[in-house]
């Protein structure tokens, strides 16, 4: 289970559309029919609606291209010790 995260956008900003839930719900239908995709929690969810103005169709892209990357190339997501050999390697070149 996810954890739940405290958004201040998820009430706080005037650009939220009104019907935020049906926008929720119409990515959580979407998703149940994508096999492919994890089940995220709600507030994730408005991440993702947020983050794609609330636009359905770039919020569905964007939902698909970050569990694609995220599945396809797991070190990006993974590996973020900064302190780790490797990291410094890459820090000091700049």
């Amino acid at each position: 289970m996810a954890p739940k995260l405290r958004h201040p956008f998820i009430d706080g900003l005037r650009n939220v559309p009104e019907n935020r839930k049906k926008e929720l719900n119409k990515i959580k239908i979407w998703m149940h029919s994508q096999p492919h995709l994890p089940h995220i929690s709600d507030e994730y969810i408005y991440l993702f609606l947020h983050a794609a103005y609330y636009n359905i169709d770039k919020t569905k892209t964007c939902i698909e291209n970050y569990f694609t990357i995220r599945a396809s190339a797991p070190a990006i997501f993974n590996d973020r010790d900064p302190y780790s050999p490797r990291m410094q390697v890459m820090i000091s070149l700049g």
